[in-house]
């Protein structure tokens, strides 16, 4: 925390949580109930909002969670699961005060409760040298003022955080691993999701239906996956080395910046499809305990992204030292 004239405001976060687990029918069935406490505490010094009011004050939340979680194994190598949830979302420092440069303050931002359902099933064996293991699942999230960043038309690059009423969120996603021994290892997952608007209409009854009813929210990708290799061999440079080679790859679908009702499809502002590639090569000694890693990210020099169009960097080089205290 810093003093109130760097910092207009802040806030104090705390979560605290308690489980309870259960297995049944020999483990063959575990269930999982929690409970959590979500705490909040804010403190407004003199916050310019964007209409040009200054505004202060003290406010205090609290919120419980709450949730189960079940997994199934019908046989050994493949099994089912299912889970609830209540959950809370409490606003970032940036979402609520600002950045005092692309970010506009809004101090009547309200946490983002959610009721969070997920049915999957996965399958996992091991045959010899080979190992595989897939899941898969489908999800949905029903979601009370839905914290999103809303662009202005005027300037695409300022953003607030805002509340949306309701919003709906759909989706599937799956991943599949493969392990070959210990020299061999690929990861590959993708998710698609469908967020919308599905508020229909404000809180008087007399209100008309919101124009952005059952449109998809906007800066947030609905399409998107990685992929991950990575080549390795023990006692290759010595006795205790490991030299591995890692490749990986995250792919996002192109997405609207703005609400995509709002325009045709030609005029609206778009985020374009991304493929962003980084390779690295890791070296260590002593089983581990020491370790020098070279990585290129972004090795194509594609163009970059993040949400909200602004363009990260484009190719870059690191090397990280690792040593390990035992």
């Amino acid at each position: 925390m810093t003093d109130k004239d760097d910092n207009p405001g802040k806030i104090g976060k705390q979560i605290v949580g308690l489980s309870y687990q259960q297995n049944l029918f020999n483990g063959r069935w575990t269930n999982t109930f929690f409970g959590k406490y979500y705490g909040m505490q804010l403190k407004q010094d003199s916050i310019l909002t964007d209409e040009g009011k200054m505004i202060s004050g003290n406010d205090s939340k609290s919120f419980w969670g709450y949730g189960v979680a079940s997994r199934y194994k019908i046989m050994p190598d493949f099994g089912v699961k299912a889970s609830f949830e209540k959950a809370y979302r409490l606003p970032e420092v940036s979402e609520m005060f600002g950045n005092g440069y692309d970010q506009i303050a809004n101090p009547n931002l309200k946490p983002e409760s959610s009721n969070n359902l997920n049915v999957g099933a996965y399958y996992g064996t091991q045959r010899g040298d080979h190992r595989i293991y897939a899941e898969g699942g489908w999800y949905l999230r029903n979601a009370v003022d839905f914290i999103y960043a809303k662009t202005f038309q005027s300037n695409s690059q300022v953003i607030r955080y805002e509340n949306t009423s309701k919003v709906k969120v759909q989706g599937v996603e799956g991943e599949v691993q493969y392990d070959y021994r210990n020299l061999f290892h690929l990861t590959l997952n993708a998710t698609y999701q469908n967020s919308v608007n599905n508020t229909s209409r404000g809180e008087g009854k007399d209100e008309t239906e919101e124009a952005s009813y059952g449109s998809k929210i906007p800066n947030m990708p609905w399409l998107f996956g990685n992929a991950l290799a990575s080549l390795g061999k023990n006692d290759l440079l010595g006795k205790n080395t490991r030299l591995q080679l890692n490749w990986d790859m995250q792919y996002v679908h192109w997405f609207y910046l703005t609400w995509s009702e709002f325009g045709t499809v030609a005029s609206n502002k778009r985020v374009p499809n991304q493929y962003i590639q980084n390779l690295g090569l890791t070296y260590s000694l002593q089983n581990g305990k020491y370790n020098i890693s070279a990585e290129c990210r972004n090795f194509t020099d594609q163009r970059a992204y993040d949400n909200y169009r602004l363009q990260k960097p484009g190719r870059a080089f690191y090397v990280k030292l690792r040593y390990f205290i035992h």
